[in-house]
């Protein structure tokens, strides 16, 4: 089984964030943390980590926008765990997410994060052995930057 991680930190990565000013707020900074297509192999997953820290981070969350290519009867799950969650989920193990969805073509989902950590964005083919999938998808961190 062969599996795909994309390692993107949020922190390394405020330099390419982009911040809008609003006319009666803070700034919301956004990165991306994908924005393309996702090749995913049967009965595998690609895992898309980042890190959330509510020290400079306020009212972090997650925005994602996900289409399944080609089948229109081809589904996946999206999942949203913090590492040690998805260290469990892996192993086939009782785990706790942040959002879990049922098999689906697409969808979009926006989540607030409550706590500072490493947490997995997870497109799951797992259930499909004998089926590769192609997404679209686009997937964003926001955050209002607090003032240090």
């Amino acid at each position: 089984m062969k599996f795909r991680f994309c390692h993107i930190w949020v922190v390394a990565l405020l330099f390419v964030a982009c911040g809008e000013d609003t006319p009666s707020g803070p700034t919301i900074w956004e990165v991306d943390l994908v924005n393309g297509p996702v090749l995913i192999e049967p009965g595998s997953y690609a895992s898309f980590n980042f890190r959330i820290d509510h020290s400079f981070m306020g009212n972090p969350g997650i925005v994602v926008a996900v289409t399944t290519i080609g089948d229109t009867e081809s589904t996946i799950s999206v999942l949203l765990l913090s590492d040690a969650n998805f260290e469990l989920w892996k192993e086939s193990g009782s785990y706790t997410s942040v959002f879990e969805s049922l098999p689906t073509t697409g969808g979009n989902i926006e989540r607030g994060i409550d706590t500072s950590g490493d947490y997995h964005l997870i497109f799951s083919n797992i259930e499909d052995a004998d089926n590769q999938k192609t997404l679209d998808v686009v997937a964003s961190v926001f955050y209002e930057q607090i003032a240090q």
